[in-house]
């Protein structure tokens, strides 16, 4: 959410921001009932019911429509995903089809299983380099991630060192006042 709101606060820019059901919390429960954070329009754009495999544009059709046909009415100059989820990587994915840039927000982080580098057991090793190859804008949060894609053979003109989310995120939700509503928990912090 600190993206989503620093990008809406600079008038030159018409920000929208979509979530896909892999991330059910966030329409309808912790984000929308959390202070401050209720306001955010979030649209829900894709459920997977089942699998379909296809080639190019068609499989995005498919596997999500309605994303791409918001890159048709909106037409982004660049379209910024962020994590490494499968619906991340077919985003990107969708965008490289409709010739949109892409920005990958968590880019250049690895997990570089010691006992099985390839194929590595966590799917999300996938997402994030198959998401990094469609990538034009690769912001690492972390030096790590950026010497990761640099020693990857990524433009170094097109990585930018921007600092964890989860870390601004948190800062972002603990500076709200909250109240603790756990009696046990609140005599524990004293309040």
């Amino acid at each position: 959410m600190p993206i989503f709101r620093r990008m809406s606060a600079i008038p030159s820019l018409k920000v929208r921001i979509f979530v896909s059901s892999g991330v059910p919390e966030i329409p309808g429960t912790a984000f929308a009932n959390a202070p401050d954070l209720s306001g955010i329009d979030a649209h829900v754009l894709w459920t997977l019911k089942k699998r379909v495999m296809t080639t190019g544009r068609e499989a995005f059709l498919i596997f999500n429509p309605t994303l791409f046909f918001q890159l048709l009415r909106f037409r982004p100059d660049v379209l910024l995903v962020q994590g490494d989820t499968a619906s991340v990587f077919f985003t990107a994915l969708g965008a490289f089809f409709e010739k949109t840039r892409i920005g990958h927000v968590e880019a250049g982080l690895r997990s570089r299983h010691p006992a099985e580098p390839y194929p590595d057991p966590f799917p999300e090793e996938m997402f994030r380099r198959l998401t990094g190859v469609l990538t034009g804008l690769h912001f690492a949060p972390t030096p790590l991630a950026k010497e990761n894609l640099l020693a990857e053979g990524v433009d170094p003109e097109t990585v930018f060192l921007t600092g964890n989310t989860v870390v601004d995120a948190l800062l972002e939700a603990a500076s709200v006042p909250h109240a603790v509503l756990d009696p046990v928990l609140a005599s524990v912090l004293g309040g």
